[in-house]
């Protein structure tokens, strides 16, 4: 997406490649969320969870619409992360302020980052947004089977589930075909059908969007192609449809 056509306002005023190695021109999961309407300009208090932030690219975005709880198994990924959004303070947009006295804090929204399993947790909370990015593909089946109910029980009445996660590999360019043969260790292939039967029984709306093919840039397999699963998930308000 473009600037000029950029729906919501960006905190961060990053462009190109960072030391960070990836571009941040925008963010697909915002963009998925907004497209939804999960998020408008006039909302600043939710409660969102993401799974996996890593470095902390979305959720930094994220902290402008509620505060926000991130779960990361990743052992770098708070360094990572601490790195990040020290380095952010110096690219906010106007009207942003963010401040670290023990938690991260977006004007008076707050980021708190815990490096565990998800899958360990009891969760006491109730969100209005449980989100990912590349995250889900690295569960197996049963795990995300297990992950998707415990999200469930975790939402909101009228809350959403949105995950943007790898589908399938294809070949990527020339001379990479080593980096290619990496992820797909990493990748657990999960098929629509499985993915709308660990739903079956939640009231709520479903959405699974089919293959879709994305660009996305870093800087040892510059621009390389995805496939992957978008699925947006409604609970309904008091059981109901409407």
């Amino acid at each position: 997406m473009d600037e000029k056509n950029n729906k919501y306002q960006k905190i961060t005023n990053f462009t190109g490649e960072d030391k960070f190695s990836f571009s941040r021109e925008h963010s697909l999961l915002l963009d998925f969320l907004y497209e939804n309407k999960a998020i408008n300009e006039t909302i600043n208090n939710l409660k969102i969870l993401e799974i996996g932030g890593f470095y902390g690219r979305d959720a930094i975005e994220l902290l402008r619409y509620g505060d926000v709880t991130i779960f990361d198994i990743d052992t770098k990924g708070k360094e990572m992360f601490d790195k990040f959004l020290t380095e952010a303070i110096n690219f906010l947009n106007k009207d942003y302020k963010l401040t670290n006295n023990q938690n991260w804090k977006l004007n008076d929204n707050s980021l708190v980052y815990e490096n565990k399993d998800i899958l360990d947790i009891n969760l006491k909370v109730r969100y209005d947004i449980i989100c990912s990015y590349n995250v889900l593909h690295r569960f197996k089946k049963e795990k995300l089977k297990t992950l998707i109910i415990k999200c469930f029980n975790c939402l909101k009445e009228g809350g959403v589930m949105a995950h943007i996660f790898v589908s399938d590999i294809r070949p990527i360019e020339k001379g990479f075909e080593n980096e290619s043969n990496k992820s797909n260790n990493k990748i657990q292939k999960h098929e629509k059908a499985d993915l709308k039967a660990s739903f079956s029984n939640f009231n709520g709306n479903l959405e699974i969007l089919e293959y879709r093919h994305i660009l996305e840039y870093d800087s040892v397999r510059l621009v390389h192609p995805h496939v992957m699963w978008y699925l947006y998930f409604k609970k309904y308000e008091n059981g109901n449809k409407n």
